[in-house]
């Protein structure tokens, strides 16, 4: 009989043990954490909320925005090239050191915004425009989203 009370405590022990093992926590703690998805930082940019083109004042001057719109015509300078890019609200040129996209894409753009000061006859006739720092050309497919 006392064989028996010691297989069944050693049994006893033994899937205390066993169960005791299998509920400890298997999740990883805060220091292991997922590994994350790296995007290149101009399109992961690019994903931000666009600013719409009749919103641009004084104060967006020196402010990196993203716009998005059509691409409407363009213009060669001497380093570099403007396009010009019209949302629902407005149009704004934007200065680029590539090649600027087709006329007709539409584009995303991220940039900084610039104001170049025109005056005539003593008024301010200058322009909001943006400083290219990311663009992607959108498919016929995402323009309803």
């Amino acid at each position: 009989m006392l064989a028996i009370q010691c297989l069944s405590r050693t049994k006893v022990f033994l899937l205390a043990v066993v169960l005791m093992g299998c509920s400890a926590s298997q999740a990883p703690n805060a220091s292991e954490t997922a590994p994350r998805v790296h995007l290149p930082q101009a399109i992961a940019q690019l994903t931000q909320p666009t600013t719409p083109l009749q919103d641009l004042s004084d104060n967006s001057v020196d402010k990196t925005i993203n716009v998005e719109g059509q691409v409407q015509q363009h213009a060669p300078l001497l380093e570099g090239w403007l396009y010009q890019v019209a949302d629902d609200t407005d149009t704004i040129w934007i200065a680029t050191a590539t090649a600027p996209p087709a006329i007709g894409e539409s584009v995303r753009v991220r940039g900084v915004v610039q104001y170049q000061q025109i005056l005539i006859g003593g008024a301010d006739i200058g322009e909001y425009y943006l400083q290219e720092a990311a663009r992607e050309v959108r498919d016929r497919s995402e323009e309803g989203e």
